[in-house]
């Protein structure tokens, strides 16, 4: 029994130029196929990732002609998938035009890094003035906080009492009738 030799990356390369335009053209039936607009992925991105994978570990590879056209199939499944997905999204999203999508997490990054352009602005100014941009962001923080606090805290009226004012603690409960 003879020994496989390895696919070298050289050998990659007389692929790609010997059997490129085979792929391409077995990327763009895969498309027409599943019905995948070749504005949303050409097929030449597809073969290029294929042999892009190939490279990773040559050597592995043991048919490299049929490894390279099953993982342009897959990878133009791949796309048909998605492309079936975004479709199946733009028809609810017409259908039903009040009609909210998942809600979108943002990067942090950008936040920390206005945080730290905010921190390297306040280190330029002086003490003083320091001081009042420091009040004046933790006095906007308390009111939007007292805003949100529920308004029967210190205050015995619950919903749907006739009560408009609450006694005041300090001076009792007022004068007896």
């Amino acid at each position: 029994m003879t020994e496989r030799k390895p696919v070298t990356a050289e050998e990659l390369g007389a692929l790609y130029r010997d059997h490129r335009t085979s792929l391409t053209a077995t990327a763009r039936q895969a498309f027409r196929a599943r019905g995948v607009p070749e504005s949303v992925v050409s097929a030449e991105d597809i073969v290029r990732t294929a042999y892009t994978r190939a490279l990773r570990d040559p050597a592995a590879i043991e048919y490299p002609v049929g490894y390279l056209r099953v993982v342009t199939r897959t990878e133009a499944a791949n796309q048909a998938r998605q492309c079936a997905e975004h479709r199946r999204l733009e028809t609810l999203r017409t259908a039903d035009p009040l009609r909210f999508d998942p809600t979108y997490c943002p990067d942090f990054t950008t936040l920390v890094g206005n945080r730290r352009a905010v921190e390297q602005a306040l280190v330029g100014l002086t003490l003083p003035r320091r001081t009042a941009e420091w009040t004046t962001t933790a006095q906007a923080r308390h009111r939007s906080s007292s805003v949100a606090a529920p308004a029967n805290i210190g205050n015995p009226r619950r919903p749907g009492s006739t009560t408009t004012t609450a006694p005041n603690p300090v001076e009792g409960p007022g004068p007896k009738a």
